[in-house]
């Protein structure tokens, strides 16, 4: 059991700053969208008093926002992809592909 608490400490601390660090980009989207709408009050108003729902307001800022996370995961995705690739080649002995899961014998 001793010899296994530094990995289970590294892998709580893991948990721990990967939870920190997903409140900390929402927290982020959060201000970059409040600060995206503080900015266009006036055209928002302007949008209400020519007849916009509030409805259609909404989806307005909500799709907007929307791609930007959307843009966001597709260029995570892609940087996740390239880092795998440039780990791969810094670490000698390290395939590329991750060992496919044995079958169980039947």
């Amino acid at each position: 059991m001793r010899t296994i608490v530094p990995e289970r400490l590294i892998a709580m601390l893991s948990g721990v700053f990967g939870a920190l660090g997903s409140l900390l980009a929402a927290i982020g989207v959060y201000g970059l969208l409040a600060y995206t709408v503080t900015r266009r009050i006036n055209e928002i108003g302007i949008r209400m008093a020519l007849g916009a729902t509030r409805g259609a307001v909404s989806r307005m800022v909500l799709g907007e926002a929307l791609g930007m996370a959307c843009g966001g995961v597709l260029i995570g995705i892609a940087l996740a992809y390239w880092g795998r690739r440039l780990s791969a080649s810094l670490l000698q002995g390290l395939p590329f592909r991750a060992p496919s899961r044995s079958r169980p014998a039947r």
